[in-house]
């Protein structure tokens, strides 16, 4: 009997130290970004104000400072299987007025609230507000976002954030072949108060280091449409595809394609008919360093928002120069400028602003 409690002393005194060595301890940590800019616009057209689909607005002559964005985010990892994270951010288009309207204050939204479980080695899933597909590897190689969006962000094609359930992971431990799918919402910065929801999915393929291969989609389910042309009810839906080809080399090189293909069902009214709405986009990129301090930046981005009209056609140009005096702080003098498809046989004056923009991690 004696030497049988000892083996049980002994056997849970081994169970405890294996326990304690096993056990993984909670750890959070606060993390954050914060950019912005001063400008100048240099030109303007003087009918700026009535355009559509305009990446820069303002008059000509205007100037100041921006905060474009202040992120904070507070990462929490429970285990090696579970890890949430909440963020707010500011912006310069939030803002909280006072009860007489004569004073405004920068507001925070709730930019993610999810929680993950790696229910498996190579594979996660992920309840909550998130970020969506594409946007890991399109803004990870554009590597630039304080100076400006995605093409898909910018002209608004696909919302960085959804709520809903995702899935990621990849095929192998190498993480050659990586997947990304997601049922969201499709209305993240509201409740959802309809049966429409928006279906996402990706493979991003790395034959070789540095290099990445991204094919998107997404399928946005809308309320059907009356066509008063027929008297029936059509399908709104939306069907997005984006492609993207990117290379980087930390502190060296980075340099991509992004395009994407956009199918708006019976969206357009031609007057005698409802017709498909076809859009197209293309961002081309590149960032040299000649120095981990010093980096030229480039960027070329072409906008068709509605094959069946003319006079929305949008280009759109990024000269800068990135300079990095510390490791989490980087100053960028940059010139943007946007020019416009003549709209009938009038031309319109680019859009041109000169820029200092910073961006600041923590």
């Amino acid at each position: 009997m004696r030497k049988f409690l000892l083996h049980v002393i002994l056997g849970l005194s081994i169970g405890q130290i294996v326990l304690a060595q096993t056990t993984e301890e909670p750890k959070g940590k606060f993390s954050g970004t914060i950019f912005g800019t001063y400008f100048y616009n240099v030109a303007r057209d003087t009918g700026i104000r009535n355009l559509k689909n305009v990446a820069y607005p303002g008059d000509k002559n205007v100037n100041g400072m921006s905060v474009q964005r202040a992120l904070l985010n507070y990462d929490y990892k429970w285990n090696s299987s579970f890890s949430s994270r909440v963020a707010l951010e500011s912006d310069e288009k939030n803002f909280t007025a006072s009860a007489d309207n004569k004073s405004y204050r920068f507001s925070m939204f709730l930019k993610d609230a999810w929680v993950q479980w790696r229910f498996h080695m190579n594979h996660t899933v992920i309840f909550g507000l998130q970020a969506t597909p594409p946007f890991e590897m399109m803004e990870g190689m554009w590597g630039n976002r304080f100076l400006e969006k995605t093409i898909i962000d910018l002209r608004g094609v696909v919302a960085t954030r959804e709520l809903g359930i995702g899935l990621k992971g990849q095929f192998d431990s190498t993480g050659t072949i990586k997947y990304h799918l997601l049922i969201g919402n499709n209305s993240p910065s509201k409740p959802e108060d309809n049966k429409y929801k928006r279906f996402y999915g990706q493979i991003i393929v790395s034959p070789i280091a540095n290099l990445s291969f991204l094919v998107y989609t997404d399928y946005q389910m809308q309320a059907s449409v009356r066509d008063t042309f027929i008297g029936k009810m059509v399908s709104g839906d939306i069907l997005t595809y984006a492609f993207s080809v990117g290379y980087k080399k930390k502190e060296k090189l980075s340099a991509g394609v992004d395009v994407y293909l956009i199918n708006a069902q019976n969206a357009h009214n031609s007057g005698t008919a409802l017709e498909n709405r076809s859009g197209i986009g293309i961002s081309t990129y590149g960032t040299y360093y000649f120095s981990p301090k010093v980096a030229a930046v480039l960027r070329y981005d072409y906008f068709e928002p509605n094959n069946k009209v003319s006079g929305d056609t949008r280009q759109l140009f990024i000269v800068a120069c990135n300079l990095k005096p510390s490791e989490k702080f980087t100053i960028a003098p940059n010139v943007v400028m946007e020019s416009y498809e003549k709209i009938g046989n009038r031309s319109i004056t680019e859009s041109i602003s000169a820029r200092i923009s910073f961006n600041w991690t923590f």
